[in-house]
């Protein structure tokens, strides 16, 4: 039982370190530009991700990632890839053709202004999504919330769901339909394969793409 509440409390420490990064960006975003802005937030995850870090080490007495994978040939992260990509691009397509209502995101244009020909902040961006956001959703949170439950299906739901919630920053739900199927794909990958280097991958080349191509 009291290791049950140490990973308990791991889990609001993980959802607290989400939530201050929206309400940092809030509390200084009339004193800074947008991009430095966007550097405080993304610093903020880092320094969030190495306090989760020493959480683990020292009160949990485990590592982030607990879950561990069957070492495969380079074919199968290669088909891994190019299966992950295709899902994505279909859960795209799928959110394209059900029309959903288009709502104006003054953040999320805020972004695209701040990207625009700034490669060195696409980078930093997206390699913190990549890297952060796959250990703190995917590496710990699906994995403790599925021991905890001893159900696979809820910590893929509720790690998914929260992954989707903490992408309402940048202003409309319409932006939190997108997340919330990405995590899915991901999220079912890892339940199944357990291998959380090929998610960070996916996740840091989708987002790259995502902000180069938009920018």
């Amino acid at each position: 039982m009291k290791e049950n509440k140490k990973k308990i409390f791991g889990i609001i420490l993980v959802v607290f370190i989400v939530a201050m990064s929206p309400l940092a960006t809030k509390i200084f975003e009339n004193r800074l530009s947008f991009t430095q802005v966007m550097i405080l937030s993304r610093l903020w995850q880092w320094t969030g991700l190495l306090l989760l870090f020493y959480y683990c080490r020292k009160i949990l007495k485990e590592k982030i990632i607990i879950w561990k994978s069957e070492k495969k040939g380079i074919l199968f992260y290669f088909i891994s890839i190019i299966g992950i990509l295709a899902a994505l691009f279909g859960m795209m397509v799928l959110i394209h053709l059900l029309h959903l209502p288009k709502e104006n995101s003054p953040k999320l244009s805020q972004l695209m202004n701040a990207v625009k020909n700034n490669v060195p902040l696409i980078f930093l961006i997206t390699i913190t999504a990549g890297v952060v956001e796959e250990l703190f959703f995917r590496a710990f949170l699906q994995t403790r919330i599925s021991m905890l439950t001893k159900s696979n299906l809820f910590g893929i739901f509720t790690s998914t769901l929260i992954f989707a919630l903490a992408h309402y920053a940048y202003g409309t739900w319409i932006n939190m339909v997108g997340p919330f199927l990405i995590g899915l794909v991901f999220a079912v990958y890892y339940s199944k394969y357990r291998n959380i280097g090929v998610l960070i991958f996916v996740h840091f080349i989708w987002d790259f793409y995502a902000l180069y191509t938009a920018a």
